[in-house]
Parts: C-alpha cells; structure tokens; sequence
C-alpha cells in the first residue's frame, strides 16, 4: 500500500488506487499473466451502473478512451 501511495503522490492523483494483494480483482478482469502473480496491464472502463463498457491492452491512447467515455 506504501508504494500505491508513493505512487499517488508523485503523480498527484486525487484518488486512491485499489490494492489488491490477493490478485482477486486482477482475476476477475483478465489481467492476471499465466504464472498468476505478474500483473498485465489493461484499461478497463466501468459505467455508473457497473457494466464494463471497454477494455483495452496496454496503455490506449487518451482520445480513444475518451471516444469512448463520451458515448455514455
């Protein structure tokens, strides 16, 4: 959690990042590599009634994320 918080920090978040030491959440979305503890990174957008509306591999450029939360 320390280094969830430095990280914050340094990039002056205004939000706390999810810890997820059992990797329950990592699981649930896919992002788990097969040896189960590296961790694949992936965008995944959450509508406000919790429905998965897009996941990207990787680090997807801003203007498609946003193409894609401005058709909500």
């Amino acid at each position: 959690m320390k280094s969830h918080q430095s990280f914050c920090d340094k990039f002056e978040f205004p939000f706390p990042l999810l810890v997820d030491e059992e990797r329950r959440v990592a699981q649930t979305y896919g992002t788990l590599k097969e040896n189960g503890r590296s961790i694949q990174r992936k965008v995944v957008i959450v509508d406000k009634e919790s429905t998965v509306r897009n996941v990207k591999q990787g680090r997807p450029p801003d203007h498609q994320l946003l193409d894609i939360i401005s058709g909500f």
